[in-house]
This record gives structure tokens, sequence and C-alpha cells, in this order.
């Protein structure tokens, strides 16, 4: 059992480090995590307002889910900045795993918004032909 939390703990690593270059921006600046946290949100609002697909495929969910997840981010980023500053040299691991949980928690959302705009919309029942 020991082995797997090991592996575990190395793939988390791997994935935190091979995203920490598109997450420091927002660690440096976290009010700047609103941003893809507004741009979701919006994608979401737009998704769930547009009837042509069938509810359960429509991808604004996942967007709101992302969207809520950057929140979260910024929020939690603005308190360890806070905190960065009571300590003499803060040491953020903690960046390993909250980076992939977010940048995983959006990835999904975009995802299924791009699958919608591949799949054809369905003949309105006013067309003929």
């Amino acid at each position: 059992m020991s082995d797997f939390f090991t592996a575990l703990l190395w793939a988390v690593s791997l994935v935190g480090m091979a995203i920490a270059p598109a997450i420091v921006p927002f660690v440096r600046f976290p009010w700047l995590a609103f941003l893809p946290a507004a741009v979701l949100a919006l994608l979401s609002w737009q998704r769930r307002k547009d009837r042509s697909l069938p509810r359960r495929k429509r991808a604004g969910a996942w967007l709101l889910v992302g969207a809520l997840a950057w929140v979260g981010f910024a929020l939690y980023e603005l308190r360890m900045q806070a905190w960065s500053r009571t300590v003499v040299a803060p040491i953020r691991v903690d960046l390993l795993l909250v980076g992939p949980l977010v940048v995983g928690l959006t990835i999904p959302g975009i995802v299924a918004m791009l699958r919608e705009r591949q799949q054809p919309k369905p003949a309105s029942s006013g067309e003929r032909g």
C-alpha cells in the first residue's frame, strides 16, 4: 500500500511541476484568477441559455465548476499571500496539489464545450427539406 501512495505522490508532483509555469502569474497576482473565472462563468451562462442541445449534453455545468474552482483559487491565493508576509521563507508545496486541481476542474468544461461545437445542431421543426 505504501508503494501506491509513493507512486501517487510522484504522479501528482510531476503534474504539478508541469502546470506550475501556467499558475505562477495567478500566484503572484491572485486577483488575476478572477479573469478565467469570469470567462468560464460567462461561457456557462451562454451555454445554459442555448436550448438547441438537450440538457444533459450542455457543457454549462462543467464550465460553472471550472469558474467556481478559479474563484476558490483566487480567494485561497489572496489568503496565502497575506500569510506569506508573516513568515520568513514561505515554501509553497501546496501548489503541487492546488494547481493541478484547478486545471483538472477546468478542462472538462472546455472539452465538453468543444464537443458541443463539433456536433451538428438538430434541425428545427419549422424547416422542411
